[in-house]
């Protein structure tokens, strides 16, 4: 009889070492799960450029062409993009439209992307303003008759040398 309560003993304690180890390694597990879940920077990035207003434009050109018609001017507008360094221009000129892709820098680089009149009242120059205040152009948009033109002026990039 006082084999029996030994080992019955013995075997209870067995069970509860068992399960207190069981409930330690599912506790481990819920750590891991919980550390998996704080947001990493690459995460905090891609979070930060998808909660950006895509139907705000962050720059706006417009010019009356002077003709007899109230909404026939020639409009350019820069929208940002989910990605910080890829912008959507969209242009009217008169009945037509036009839609192209504008790659920046990233933005540290620049204060702000800038539209200013061409040398004709047909033409915008795209650009932005550096950190030290000056202008850079990159793109020619002109409008003519029935057609949008779109040129590439100069292109930035970043070198590592």
């Amino acid at each position: 009889m006082l084999l029996r309560s030994v080992c019955l003993i013995s075997v209870l304690c067995m069970v509860c070492c068992l399960a207190a180890c069981n409930q330690t390694n599912s506790s481990h597990k819920k750590e891991k799960k919980e550390k998996s879940v704080i947001p990493n920077e690459q995460n905090i990035k891609k979070h930060k450029a998808t909660s950006i207003d895509t139907t705000k434009p962050v720059a706006t050109f417009e010019a009356n062409m002077q003709d007899q018609l109230d909404n026939n001017d020639f409009m350019v507008k820069v929208f940002p993009t989910t990605e910080d360094d890829k912008f959507k221009m969209d242009i009217q000129y008169g009945g037509n439209t036009a839609s192209d892709a504008l790659k920046m820098l990233p933005p540290e680089y620049y204060k702000k992307i800038v539209l200013t009149k061409g040398n004709n009242s047909d033409e915008c120059i795209v650009g932005f303003i550096d950190n030290d205040g000056n202008f850079n152009k990159m793109k020619l948009i002109t409008g003519s008759g029935t057609s949008i033109s779109i040129k590439t002026l100069k292109a930035y990039y970043l070198s590592t040398k």
